[in-house]
């Protein structure tokens, strides 16, 4: 009766044909082991010795735990988030106390099968079967005590699930977690499942022992209970679970740091335009000044025409286009850059006591508007564009692939400038079944180490430069719905004199873990109906903001520009680029990837990845009981 009422029970109601986490995979072929087990005890064991019995249930039980070494032993493997928070102060000696019961199982196992194969002399059993059930069934920190106390600490009156989601909302993205919010919840989720499972294999093996002892008895009815409460537990904890996975993001983007580091957290584009004085008799053929600064809203530098002046002989000269000039006033003192570099200018003083810029100590330059005959030649505030040496305003248009054929998926992303070049360099990781990352196989894929003088290298072609008319790139976020299509790629392109991400997906194949590689596609944003963000025309220096946070930018475009003339005297290329790396730790595949811009008000911003990992909660179908008589 008893095996009647175990096989109609039956098995997780989730279709093998499904995709599913590895976690729940082990758990449906242990329910298949574990009723296989019961067939043998209860219908074949009563005609077979009673040692090869309980060597038949150790042999299998190994066997399967073999399988369960595919999951992490490490008890806290991805919970480095809710570490602080204080129910982990109380679920953690939880899951410690399982860690240990289970070792210990897996010792008896171990050593009964050593016992076994012993030739001669005496064999020391680390764990006898008394001291294995007495752990296992201890009425204060056994196996059911534990797996109990984890699930009502996740779900019951201190509510772990909660307090998670409260850590969500509140500024989650600038506590510096490697890990989508989502991510938090499927770590959690492993944890607490692999918890429960467990618990199950070292009780069921005990009732499968003692039913070989002692017949059937009360052992087989017991075992019908347990597996009762461990399904039930199973499907609250998968609906439970899938619900707050779907509430929150896969995003996963950096906040700023602390201490801003060029070349560590941040780099920047620089002089691509960028203020200028400039005389208007410089900015014609005919040298003349007939008319006014407002005139000359593109031009360039004929010359310096009054050669002995101060301004001509010290002050840079722009070699490009001169953009948007405005008269100020007819004096000024300009304070030159202390050395050689991103800026022209410290700060220029006018006669009003008016500052561009910020004051500084530097060597003052005065400039002295003058007159010629009647005619006045004014001095004018105007931008440069001028693509010298000292101006890096490329980017990389070169695709970068993860190496499929030794089955790696794309992990991770950061902006990196390498020699004056803005690239997008990926993490990669080799893919394993289940939509697991071998970890010891995360690295970060070198950059092309190219120049734009190199042979064969040209604008368009291998890499894009920047100027006044050409200067804007799309927060393009791109993303598969498709549930066996991950990362392999990201390359920028030119479309319509606008930088665009293009995103590289293969399929794989879920259970093995291999991707297949004639399945590759690419997936570009919307080509039409995006909207300019709108910066600050009197921006600042973005380092020096307090805290920047994402724009949501769905459907926009930034547009490169230079701070203020007011605050900086317009000689910053803003936004910034965020070089902050940004991956899951434990590193996990993504379903996609983007591009996206944050900022605080008057500040110029920056320009930042955002990587979005596999939406693990598609797999969380929530399974019932089915009656196999039916």
């Amino acid at each position: 009766m008893a095996f009647l009422l175990i096989v109609t029970i039956g098995l997780l109601g989730t279709a093998s044909c499904h995709q599913s986490l590895l976690i729940d995979k082990l758990r449906m072929d242990f329910l298949q082991v574990e009723e296989a087990m019961w067939k043998y005890v209860l219908w074949e064991s009563p005609h077979i010795r009673y040692s090869e019995s309980i060597n038949y249930l150790v042999d299998t039980f190994s066997e399967f735990d073999q399988s369960l070494k595919q999951m992490p032993d490490d008890i806290v493997y991805g919970l480095e988030p809710i570490r602080h928070i204080h129910t982990f102060l109380f679920l953690y000696p939880e899951f410690k106390q399982m860690e240990r019961l289970y070792e210990k199982f897996r010792q008896y196992l171990e050593d009964q099968k050593l016992k076994r194969v012993q030739q001669s002399g005496p064999f020391q059993v680390r764990v006898d079967s008394d001291e294995m059930v007495r752990d296992i069934f201890n009425n204060k920190n056994g196996a059911n005590v534990t797996v109990n106390a984890v699930y009502n600490m996740t779900f019951g009156a201190e509510n772990m699930l909660m307090k998670v989601l409260t850590l969500i909302d509140n500024n989650y993205y600038c506590q510096n977690y490697s890990q989508s919010p989502q991510q938090v919840f499927y770590n959690l989720y492993n944890a607490v499942a692999l918890n429960g499972l467990k618990s199950f294999i070292m009780t069921q093996f005990v009732y499968l022992m003692k039913c070989v002892e002692e017949g059937r008895g009360n052992n087989n009815d017991l075992a019908l209970i347990n597996k009762y409460q461990f399904k039930k537990r199973v499907n609250e904890t998968m609906t439970v679970i899938r619900g707050a996975m779907e509430l929150v993001s896969v995003d996963l983007w950096k906040c700023d740091p602390k201490n801003h580091v060029k070349g560590k957290t941040y780099d920047e584009f620089t002089r691509l335009i960028q203020g200028h004085v400039q005389n208007e008799a410089d900015m014609n053929s005919d040298r003349t000044c007939t008319k006014n600064c407002q005139a000359y809203s593109l031009t360039k530098n004929y010359g310096c025409y009054d050669g002995d002046s101060q301004y001509c002989k010290e002050i840079e000269r722009c070699n490009g286009k001169i953009i948007g000039c405005r008269y100020i006033e007819s004096s000024m003192e300009i304070c030159t850059a202390r050395e050689v570099g991103n800026r022209r200018y410290e700060y220029v003083k006018f006669d009003n006591d008016l500052y561009y810029g910020k004051k500084n100590t530097c060597w003052k330059k005065p400039v002295q508007s003058w007159y010629r005959w009647f005619v006045h030649c004014s001095y004018c505030m105007c931008l440069c564009d001028d693509p010298n040496i000292l101006s890096d305003r490329f980017i990389n248009l070169k695709p970068v692939y993860s190496d499929i054929r030794n089955n790696r998926v794309v992990t991770g992303i950061k902006f990196v400038k390498v020699n004056r070049i803005l690239h997008l360099q990926i993490q990669e990781g080799q893919l394993l079944p289940y939509g697991n990352i071998k970890q010891s196989t995360v690295q970060w894929v070198p950059v092309d180490n190219y120049t734009i003088t190199d042979p064969y290298m040209y604008n368009y072609g291998n890499y894009y430069r920047m100027s006044y008319e050409n200067r804007t790139m799309a927060l393009d976020q791109i993303s598969t719905k498709a549930p066996k299509q991950v990362v392999t790629g990201v390359q920028f392109k030119v479309i319509q004199n606008m930088v665009r991400l293009e995103v590289i997906f293969n399929e794989i194949d879920w259970e093995s873990g291999i991707i297949i590689t004639n399945s590759q596609v690419t997936m570009n944003g919307p080509s039409r109906g995006l909207q300019k963000v709108s910066i600050d025309s009197n921006a600042d220096v973005p380092t020096l903001a307090s805290m920047s946070m994402l724009v949501k930018a769905q459907n926009k475009f930034v547009e490169f520009t230079h701070t203020g003339f007011e605050v900086d005297a317009a000689q910053t290329t803003i936004p910034f680029i965020d070089t902050q790396p940004v991956y899951n730790n434990p590193a996990v595949p993504l379903k996609g990837i983007g591009i996206g811009y944050k900022t605080f008000q008057h500040y110029g911003g920056f320009i930042t990845p955002i990587s979005s990992s596999y939406d693990y909660s598609k797999l969380l179908l929530s399974p019932t009981f089915k009656n196999k008589n039916n």
